[in-house]
């Protein structure tokens, strides 16, 4: 006689059988699991380029991708976690994964995020696996089961790196472009041990340095990598990105700038004679997502417009960098400088464009009772640079130099810099040169609107608040009242 219990083992054990079933379908082919175990939203569904992604990393291994801005890389990342999890979970094997990144911002706020969101999504009972609790299984950057764990860590330190190994292990490092040599040397070494081994870099290009760029360059030494570039047509074609959005910073930046070709055209972009890389401003973005000190300004630099098509912008800056930005399109020089005592504190400096029409700002500004100093581009100043070797044959020049050295992580200033896609552009758009003299000239406002067709307004506002006329000790707040 059968009983209710012989039926429940025997339906325990057809289930388990499917199970076994299942898992060794899956475990070359992250896209067959992510078919039979996602639901995704109205409408939603894995990108073809993002499918391909995840196939090529069940095929190859070792997969690179860059695309552009807002195609969804985060996405591929997460079902490719999930999809490597749950497989070596229920096959009881050894597993790990890693999760890196040039930055803790951009595995906090982003990648782990979008993990937890997709747990969410997911068959459990289908995949025989409990459902991971945030709290218990799933913490918030970390995931623990019986067999193995998934974590998150910054990638600053190697030896971190290193000491995570297992039989099976997958490494995705996010925004790849951001991590150094060294840590990407301790991810190969996880390949050297026996075992079943896979690495999923993602990132929007940057300058054509550094491992994620030799990569998709080819070069010696990378040939069990296999690249992808996602292109603007598929992002478009895949209703990813928006035409209207890619026209919009076309229009921005220009086709030539390194903003439009790292982040629309998906194309490694910058050169020795940009003043300031395209990385560090992006590394001092992602640190004032971070930043915790007060929003009062020290500071506010003000570049009043001087034609129709320019904008007066207000850079606020405090003792970690530039915070806010205001444009300002309404009302004349003697409106801003109004506007201007609703802005300030007690120890507010504004330090204004004071060439053409500017000067009527300041002057305004200094009748109102503002602690207000101008700034004129074309003077001479007998500052030079940090290593004390190069002067500037103006201003200008040494204060877009002094904020490139500001930013350059070699030399520890640590500033921050709000996410605003326009100032992104205007500080990685002048070029520099070498003038006689051993003097360093940057590139002209006129010069940058003829190659770029706009002009350098809000980059231009941040410069001038953050120069100081005179030679710095320590970090870049030391001399907070000089000009």
């Amino acid at each position: 006689m059968t009983t209710t219990l012989d039926r429940l083992r025997g339906k325990q054990g057809r289930l388990a059988q499917l199970r076994s079933i299942d898992g060794k379908r899956w475990w070359h082919h992250p896209v067959t699991f992510v078919d039979d175990v996602i639901t995704f939203p109205d409408g939603g569904q894995l990108a073809s380029y993002q499918a391909t992604e995840l196939s090529d990393l069940g095929e190859h291994r070792k997969v690179a991708v860059r695309a552009p801005r807002g195609s969804g890389k985060t996405m591929p990342a997460a079902l490719a976690f999930w999809w490597f999890a749950c497989t070596r979970e229920l096959a009881a094997q050894d597993w790990k994964i890693l999760t890196t990144a040039g930055s803790w911002p951009q595995l906090a706020k982003y990648l782990w995020p979008e993990i937890r969101k997709w747990s969410n999504r997911m068959d459990w009972e289908r995949i025989g696996l409990p459902k991971p609790r945030i709290g218990h299984e799933l913490l918030t950057n970390e995931l623990k089961w019986a067999h193995g764990e998934g974590f998150a860590r910054a990638a600053k330190d190697p030896d971190l790196i290193e000491g995570a190994h297992a039989t099976n292990m997958l490494v995705i490092i996010d925004e790849g472009k951001s991590v150094e040599d060294a840590i990407w040397d301790s991810i190969e070494g996880y390949f050297a041990n026996p075992g079943n081994h896979y690495v999923l870099a993602l990132s929007v290009p940057g300058a054509p340095v550094g491992r994620f760029a030799d990569i998709h360059h080819r070069k010696k030494g990378f040939d069990d990598w296999h690249p992808i570039h996602v292109t603007l047509d598929e992002a478009v074609r895949e209703g990813r990105v928006t035409r209207e959005w890619a026209d919009a910073r076309l229009a921005q930046w220009g086709h030539d700038s390194v903003m439009y070709q790292c982040h629309v055209l998906a194309e490694f972009g910058g050169s020795e004679d940009g003043v300031i890389p395209l990385a560090w401003i992006e590394a001092a973005v992602e640190r004032g997502k971070d930043s915790t000190a007060e929003l009062r300004p020290h500071r506010i630099g003000v570049d009043v417009a001087d034609t129709g098509d320019d904008q007066t912008v207000f850079a606020y800056i405090n003792e970690d960098g530039v915070y806010r930005l205001e444009r300002v399109t309404e009302g004349d020089v003697v409106d801003h400088a109004n506007k201007l005592t609703s802005r300030t504190v007690k120890g507010t400096r504004i330090v204004v464009d004071s060439i053409g029409v500017g000067a009527g700002t300041l002057a305004q500004a200094k009748k109102l009772g503002l602690d207000a100093v101008g700034f004129v581009a074309s003077e001479r100043t007998t500052r030079l640079d940090r290593t004390g070797e190069f002067g500037f044959i103006n201003k200008r020049a040494a204060a877009w130099w002094n904020l490139r050295e500001l930013l350059d992580p070699e030399l520890g200033d640590g500033i921050c810099l709000p996410d605003d896609a326009e100032l992104l552009g205007d500080l990685s758009a002048p070029k520099w040169m070498e003038a006689a003299g051993g003097r360093i000239q940057v590139e002209s406002k006129a010069d940058i609107r003829k190659r770029l067709g706009r002009s350098t307004d809000v980059g231009d506002a941040c410069v001038q608040g953050m120069w100081r006329d005179v030679g710095r000790v320590g970090g870049w707040g030391d001399n907070a009242g000089a000009v």
